[in-house]
């Protein structure tokens, strides 16, 4: 019942087709559904058209980088030109031109990945690579110092010998250790969130709910965690439950956003559509065209109108 009614608020025409070519791996067809809507009268619609082609091109660019990195950089402009100012896509123009050895475009656009989020470690990481194989040590050192600062505890031997080959000038060592760095083995928590993640996909919520419930016992409650665990649970058809985690995670973070989505589903759900309006009210103070929040809050209103 919850993922019905979630499929539900998913945009329909004129982004049916665009979508289903994506669900298929046809992604230049899919653009051609969606960039027609980048010129649209109505702002909304604009925004997802310009989601939707972004995460098109990005796609497209994982898929080629590896054999063509002339054509994947070309599909991660488009991408970064759509939503300039999200910090992945700008990241993967900056791995891109790193790639191709054009070093001051790396450097800029990594730059600009790192204002939008500086504690994007792996992006930190690709602009020391690009500093160092561009000669400018002086910044790679004052870099190595910001990620110290932000890099977790795990990493801490690490950063200490990638300052030494950096202040004694070894190149080959100071790339080694970012490689060493960029492949680290993720902690037991991020294992299991990923296994946790994986039965939710696969469509094994009570599995996910045995993950994370020995995950949220023995450390700290963290939000990304209780959203897993509350959409487990909505797909057990425990929307009470699901209510309570999404509630934790809000309680933790909250500016988390889908986790107030998900809340105002499950308010939904339970047919308690003044709250749910309330929250999805709240996203709209912060996202005025989130879609998901408008479709929710155009089937709250539907249903008032058909009572």
């Amino acid at each position: 019942m919850f993922l019905r009614r979630l499929f539900r608020l998913l945009p329909t025409d004129p982004f049916t087709g665009g979508l289903q070519c994506m669900d298929r791996g046809r992604l230049r067809q899919a653009l051609q559904h969606f960039e027609p809507l980048l010129d649209s009268a109505d702002e909304g619609t604009r925004s997802m058209a310009r989601l939707y082609s972004c995460e098109c091109w990005l796609q497209l660019g994982d898929e080629i980088a590896a054999s063509d990195p002339e054509a994947g950089l070309d599909c991660f402009e488009h991408a970064a030109a759509l939503q300039p100012g999200f910090a992945d896509v700008q990241h993967r123009v900056g791995r891109g031109c790193l790639r191709l050895e054009r070093f001051p475009e790396a450097i800029e656009a990594l730059r600009r990945a790192l204002e939008i989020n500086p504690r994007f470690f792996t992006a930190r990481l690709d602009l020391i690579e690009a500093l160092q194989r561009a000669g400018r040590s002086e910044s790679v050192e004052a870099e190595i110092e910001r990620l110290a600062d932000l890099a977790p505890d795990l990493f801490h031997d690490d950063v200490a010998l990638l300052r030494q080959a950096a202040q004694t000038g070894n190149a080959e060592a100071v790339f080694a250790r970012l490689d060493a760095m960029r492949d680290h083995q993720p902690s037991p928590r991020e294992r299991l969130r990923r296994e946790a993640l994986q039965a939710l996909r696969e469509e094994r919520p009570e599995r996910a709910v045995e993950i994370l419930a020995d995950l949220l016992e023995t450390g700290r409650r963290f939000p990304d965690l209780l959203l897993l665990q509350g959409l487990a649970l909505a797909r057990m058809e425990r929307a009470r439950a699901a209510e309570d985690a999404f509630r934790e995670a809000l309680a933790i973070h909250p500016g988390y956003t889908k986790a107030r989505i998900n809340l105002a589903l499950a308010l939904m759900e339970q047919g308690r559509n003044t709250e749910a309006e309330r929250e999805l009210r709240t996203v709209l103070e912060h996202d005025p065209v989130h879609p998901l929040a408008l479709s929710a809050l155009e089937e709250i209103q539907a249903s008032r109108v058909e009572f």
